[in-house]
């Protein structure tokens, strides 16, 4: 599936307005330079908000185990660039659980407008 295609898929499940989510991402590609990596039928949006850190945006159209395969793939991509945080608001406490469970640490944002912060360095 191409990444507007799991948008799509991601905010039809979460009943969401998928041309607003469509027009959302491409206003922070736009303005904020930020990039969408894909594994399988998933994408991450990563949009920069310091040195160093990222706000993060998850889109899957995967099923749960697909979604925990695409995740670790995902996590290596993270871990192999200049990323030190990733925070994002938590929409969906499953996948917050499914984080954890690829042993992320995952804690309180250090932020104002994110909920959790996850250090990929440890």
């Amino acid at each position: 599936m191409k990444p507007s295609q799991i948008i799509t898929v991601d905010s039809e499940r979460r009943k969401t307005d998928p041309s607003k989510e469509l027009a959302l991402v491409n206003q922070l590609i736009k303005k904020n330079n930020a990039i969408i990596l894909q594994a399988n039928n998933s994408v991450i949006l990563l949009a920069p908000i310091g040195v160093g850190k990222v706000e993060m945006h998850l889109y899957t159209a995967d099923s749960p185990l697909k979604l925990m395969k695409s995740a670790i793939e995902l996590e290596k991509k993270i871990k192999a660039s200049d990323v030190k945080f990733l925070y994002y608001e938590e929409t969906n406490p499953q996948i917050t659980e499914m984080l954890k469970r690829l042993d992320l640490t995952i804690e309180k944002s250090d932020l104002p407008n994110y909920d959790w912060m996850i250090n990929v360095r440890r």
